[in-house]
């Protein structure tokens, strides 16, 4: 891949690939290195897209691939998480994010990948590797669960 373009990814994606590894593994650090990993695949591979709109997905997909990666191993198994005090630069930007991330995993990717990155059911299909009719569902379980949190 050409630099130019590799950096025009970069710039136009880096955001969405990390809100989406960030929702996966709920630590910052931890989102950094999966999306510097996602990014790096990306440089080193011979995929060739037809639009831009497939290297994002095709972003996405490896991000919660790694993300599952790493949430399985046996070093993250082992680890005891430390207690993080940390602010996004923009804090009313990830409230909502906030909630999001305290439903369960089933439910928190699905609801990031539909709502904050405007994919249809069919494209999150692709990406998560689930059926769409398992898509729909815990789509609409997840916004029954958001909705009790933003309620309370």
């Amino acid at each position: 891949m050409e630099n130019e373009a590799f950096t025009q990814y970069v710039k136009k994606y880096q955001a969405s690939v990390f809100r989406t590894a960030y929702s996966y593994v709920k630590n910052f650090s931890d989102a950094e290195d999966i999306v510097q990993d996602a990014f790096l695949r990306l440089y080193k591979s011979d995929e060739i897209f037809a639009a831009d709109e497939n290297v994002k997905m095709w972003l996405l997909r490896i991000t919660v691939n790694l993300s599952k990666n790493f949430l399985r191993s046996a070093w993250k198994q082992k680890c005891v998480p430390l207690k993080q005090d940390f602010s996004f630069p923009d804090k009313s930007e990830f409230e909502l994010l906030e909630q999001i991330n305290s439903l369960k995993p089933e439910y928190r990717i699905i609801i990031y990948l539909f709502c904050y990155e405007g994919y249809s059911v069919r494209e999150i299909s692709a990406i998560t590797g689930l059926t769409e009719v398992n898509i729909r569902a815990r789509l609409k379980r997840g916004r029954e669960k958001l909705k009790k949190i933003l309620n309370e």
